[in-house]
């Protein structure tokens, strides 16, 4: 739960979200996603097929694992972090969601 980490070393998790957000960035770049929205330790990322997005969460799970994380989070970190990434196979559209103004994605049927 990283809610409770931010209430108790704020300075560590800072640095740690860098850290992540770094990993997320050079992650999408290598299969060529593109960033919709980050937000703290989220984000929304598109790729161009669902087998970039499926290579892209398999490449980030294990890089998790391989960064220098701070003190406070290496014990964690050996025992494995734990990522929830959700894959949507389908088409991004122009339009927008009327709630969240985040872009919409058309499934694909079949």
């Amino acid at each position: 739960n990283t809610n409770s980490l931010w209430n108790r070393i704020p300075e560590e998790m800072a640095a740690n979200t860098a850290l992540l957000t770094s990993c997320v960035a050079n992650c999408t770049e290598i299969f060529n996603g593109k960033f919709i929205r980050l937000i703290g330790e989220n984000s929304i990322i598109v790729f161009a097929t669902a087998m970039d997005g499926l290579q892209f969460a398999l490449m980030l799970q294990n890089n998790l694992s391989h960064l220098a994380w701070s003190p406070n989070l290496k014990s964690i970190a050996a025992h494995g972090i734990r990522t929830k990434i959700g894959i949507i196979s389908g088409t991004l559209s122009e339009s927008r969601d009327y709630l969240t103004g985040m872009p919409c994605v058309t499934p694909e049927s079949g």
